[in-house]
């Protein structure tokens, strides 16, 4: 075998250091899942792997270090393994074939090793396969899977002469243009632009979670999805085309309004894929992406056409500077690591192309919606296109952070954000209902009459003794000499005696009855009274610090116990 070092990309540069922070990790696999219904050869499909990885040097690609600098390496020779597993003898097929995806889909790429790509066909039926490609991000973009079905519907079909044009260049060839172009000098200057772009913008997107984030990020998603009918996604992209805009600006703005509302936050970024292929590249297999952190502008609360126009004008500026790594853009706008979360994007936005899969001779094949993943953002939000021209709406979390049902209103919102905007693009971004299906089952009926719950008072529960049982002990001062035991009968007749003579001595409603009798019975009786009288019983101490602004008259000590040990003698209520 012989092997070509070549430099990485800018962006493969990124991926492959969060790797070695990362080893073993599943957020840089990428899945694609199909179902295939006919009589698939599974030996012609092995053949035609083999033909696009001799094809594409990406997929013969491997990665090392040369004195602590990555590396990228041409293997000649590596093929792509495909695995056959046949499940139907099993008592469930379709249970053993998802957890057969699943497994595949997770499990971690020797990188020093390879190949980056694998297939696995699991036989479910007899004429019924579903296909799962995992490519590692290192080699291979979104693009690159569209144009691997291609080629290989035309391999599969005619292995002998598919009439495929040879690549003029191969990947190692972009990457050395985009260094030559992109040089220091050249990335200081796009940073400094971006830094002025997003100058005042938050550097961190906090949605609110259903669980506090953990120290160290993890990446075990889940997703959640929800359809888009036909119709309102006609009104969107006649909105777009109403205000000069794209429908990618009008759903991006859309999600803003559901962003601002959640968060509180004016200004924010949202990251979005940007392509960095050329003419010339858009035959190769490769890691053509990079991150753009586009900023969504509701200050001053915006009409949504107002808002569409400040993310148009944005985005345009975003794209005309998009060839900025953003591992460099990280370094030079958020140097300060949070292990938490990602640096400046933690939401991420990507209108996908309609999906393309291989027309495998004899057979059909569709997309296969995917299960749990793996995460690299706290949120991310795929939005694709239907056959019918309906939208699906599919959001990838971290599910540490947020129980699934918290994503699904929030794509209901969006749901009804797009309507709603669509039909009144006036309202402003806090007029817009986020009210769901299951919130509004949460809450009351505001129409409804709530039942409101009063505690009982003090007085209330002194009356209601002493009404049942008058004669009962409702204070024991200990002995005699102390006044002895209180009936509720006494107690209620002595405190309303005393709240009538502080009544008389000007104390009103709201006046604060500063009692000096610490540590006797009875302040027990100054306390009723007090409140009886309308007072705020308190300490002489707790008087000087808190209530100084508020009127305050002094109980003596004397008079209180002189009360509570003359209760049986008239002449001592005349107080």
């Amino acid at each position: 075998m012989t092997e070509i070092d070549a430099p990485l990309s800018w962006t493969q540069e990124r991926i492959w250091f969060e790797e070695q922070l990362r080893p073993g990790d599943a957020a840089y696999n990428m899945p694609v899942a199909l179902r295939v219904q006919g009589p698939l050869d599974t030996v012609r499909l092995r053949r035609a792997f083999d033909a696009l990885a001799a094809r594409h040097e990406a997929l013969r690609t491997v990665f090392g270090t040369v004195d602590g600098v990555p590396v990228q390496r041409t293997v000649e020779g590596l093929t792509v393994p495909v695995e056959t597993q046949d499940v139907r003898a099993l008592p469930d097929p379709a249970a053993a074939a998802a957890t057969a995806l699943r497994r595949a889909s997770r499990a971690r790429f020797d990188l020093a090793r390879g190949p980056l790509l694998r297939v696995l066909v699991v036989q479910t039926a007899d004429e019924e396969h579903l296909l799962l490609l995992t490519a590692h991000h290192l080699i291979a973009d979104g693009w690159s899977f569209g144009l691997l079905f291609q080629e290989l519907s035309r391999v599969y079909a005619e292995p002998a002469d598919p009439g495929l044009r040879p690549l003029r260049r191969t990947y190692a060839d972009a990457v050395r243009a985009e260094r030559a172009e992109l040089d220091e000098a050249a990335v200081d200057r796009l940073v400094d632009w971006w830094r002025r772009h997003l100058d005042g913008v938050p550097r961190v997107l906090e949605l609110p979670a259903d669980r506090p984030r953990p120290a160290v990020r993890g990446h075990r998603g889940a997703r959640r999805r929800l359809a888009v009918d036909a119709a309102t996604a006609h009104a969107v992209r006649e909105l777009a085309r109403a205000h000069e805009a794209t429908p990618f600006m009008a759903l991006l703005a859309a999600f803003g309004v559901v962003l601002a509302r959640h968060t509180g936050q004016e200004r924010m970024v949202v990251g979005t894929p940007a392509s960095t292929r050329g003419a010339g590249t858009r035959d190769l297999v490769g890691c053509f992406l990079n991150t753009l952190p586009v900023k969504v502008d509701a200050a001053d609360d915006p009409t949504f056409a107002e808002l569409l126009g400040r993310v148009r004008r944005d985005s345009l500026d975003a794209f005309g500077h998009q060839r900025v790594p953003f591992g460099r853009l990280i370094s030079g706008l958020a140097p300060e690591r949070d292990l938490s979360r990602n640096q400046l994007v933690q939401v991420f936005f990507n209108v996908l192309p309609p999906a393309v899969v291989p027309d495998l001779a004899g057979c059909r094949a569709e997309a296969l919606p995917f299960g749990d993943i793996d995460n690299k953002f706290d949120l991310t939000l795929y939005v694709g296109t239907e056959a019918d021209g309906g939208l699906t709406l599919d959001a990838v979390y971290d599910a540490a952070l947020y129980e699934g049902e918290r994503v699904a209103d929030l794509l209901e919102q969006l749901r009804g954000v797009l309507a709603r905007a669509s039909a009144e693009p006036a309202l402003r971004v806090s007029e817009f209902p986020l009210s769901t299906p299951r919130s509004a089952a949460l809450l009351p009926d505001p129409a409804a009459e709530l039942p409101v719950s009063v505690p009982e008072s003090l007085l209330d529960r002194l009356a209601k003794h002493t009404a049942a049982s008058p004669q009962a002990p409702a204070l024991v001062a200990g002995t005699t000499a102390d006044g002895g035991v209180w009936s509720y009968a006494e107690l209620d007749r002595a405190t309303d005696r005393l709240a009538r003579v502080l009544r008389e001595r000007g104390i009103r409603p709201g006046d604060v009855l500063a009692l000096h009798a610490a540590r006797h019975p009875a302040v027990v009786l100054g306390i009723l009274a007090a409140v009886k009288a309308g007072a705020v019983p308190s300490g002489c101490r707790a008087v000087a610090y808190t209530h100084l602004s508020l009127p305050t008259l002094t109980l003596c000590e004397l008079l209180l116990v002189s009360v509570f040990l003359h209760r049986s003698s008239a002449s001592h209520y005349e107080y």
